[in-house]
């Protein structure tokens, strides 16, 4: 909103004035403040001569400020004559801690409003590439960063920083702000979510689960039925949790009887000779449920992730919520990304001798095949 730009651009002027008026509050305000919170490359790039000048204990006055950002960028993006806009949105009594934790605010609340599109293309190199080690290399960078928007939010409140600051690299690289655009070209030339597809491969696994009971619960460590699009596969996940908590058999025929039970899950009648047919295909094919999960989670990132930069955007957005409040939905979504990930290989294994969590029993599935093929004989 223009209003709220306007506003924004103001009180970037009065913090600068105020710093350049009182250069000694540089020492205190740069444990908080960055260029890139401002949202004026040019005022970013006063702040930085004012620290430059502070740091080699020279003035702040504005005629040392515009030689030295004459020197800096050259004189003709110097554009000294807004020294002058500076000044005059300064007031006689300037608050100078207040303005620039206004500043630093805005800053932080942009940079963790940003997250979302890096775990968008975190979770779509995964999904591509079938492994892990991108969402949760992914997932690590973002961490880093919102730890260190957590300490430079608690320093400007005054408080003792309370998030632990990863590694040196992982640092340095979450304050490139070129990330940003890099991961957001790879989420538009990338290709769109299907749901069709989605769901098909949610079925697949349902099916397959029917068939290698003893997979179950490696899946329900990272996928509740909640989380499943298609509504006959969360009444189907529902059923098979059930007997697999009270040591039920499961088989197609034990879970179809469950499922009926459960229409206000599904929202309408399973069709029956669809997961009849998926079972079969499933069954006549061979696949492993630790392949069809793989596809499931990929698909779960990329949907988890989407929901992550819309909730992380609105919440930074919302100047009403303590920036801690929009970190904590960060790190939120970061941990759910983390779990849902462990159903991927590390690194992609082209001999398909994938490491997964899920690791068949063949007396529980061998029983369940038997069942199947019974089912599917009548």
């Amino acid at each position: 909103m223009q209003f709220q730009d306007d506003i924004i651009a103001y009180t970037e002027r009065a913090a600068l004035g105020a710093l350049m008026l009182d250069g000694d509050q540089l020492a205190q305000v740069s444990r908080w403040l960055r260029a890139t919170d401002f949202a004026d490359p040019w005022h970013g790039e006063v702040f930085k001569t004012l620290l430059e000048l502070h740091r080699a204990g020279g003035t702040t006055d504005p005629q040392a400020l515009g030689a030295a950002l004459a020197e800096r960028i050259r004189p003709r993006l110097a554009d000294l004559p807004r020294i002058h806009e500076v000044l005059a949105a300064t007031p006689e009594r300037p608050d100078t801690l207040t303005y620039t934790r206004h500043v630093a605010e805005t800053g932080m609340r942009r940079e963790v409003g940003l997250q979302g599109v890096l775990l968008e293309a975190g979770a779509l190199g995964a999904a591509q590439a079938g492994e892990s080690r991108t969402m949760t290399g992914t997932c690590d960078l973002v961490d880093a960063a919102l730890d260190t928007v957590q300490e430079r939010w608690d320093r400007s409140r005054g408080r003792t920083p309370t998030a632990g600051l990863g590694p040196v690299r992982l640092r340095a690289m979450a304050q490139d702000p070129a990330r940003f655009l890099r991961a957001d070209r790879q989420v538009t030339a990338g290709p769109r979510r299907d749901v069709g597809v989605e769901r098909v491969n949610e079925r697949r696994l349902m099916a397959s689960l029917m068939l290698h009971p003893s997979a179950i619960g490696g899946v329900a460590e990272w996928l509740t039925p909640a989380n499943l699009t298609d509504l006959a596969c969360r009444a189907q996940f529902t059923a098979m949790l059930d007997l697999t908590r009270t040591c039920t058999g499961v088989d197609p025929v034990t879970v179809m009887w469950e499922t009926q039970k459960l229409v206000h899950v599904a929202q309408e009648p399973v069709d029956l000779a669809a997961v009849r047919a998926a079972v079969e295909e499933v069954r006549l094919h061979g696949e492993a449920p630790e392949r069809l999960a793989a596809n499931v989670a990929g698909d779960q990132l990329r949907r988890i992730a989407e929901n992550a930069t819309f909730h992380i955007r609105t919440q930074a957005g919302n100047s009403m919520l303590d920036v801690g409040e929009a970190i904590g939905v960060g790190r939120a979504f970061t941990t759910t990304l983390r779990r849902v990930a462990t159903a991927l290989p590390h690194e992609r294994l082209d001999t398909g001798d994938r490491h997964l969590a899920l690791v068949p029993t063949p007396a529980l599935d061998n029983a369940a095949g038997q069942a199947s093929a019974a089912v599917m004989s009548r």
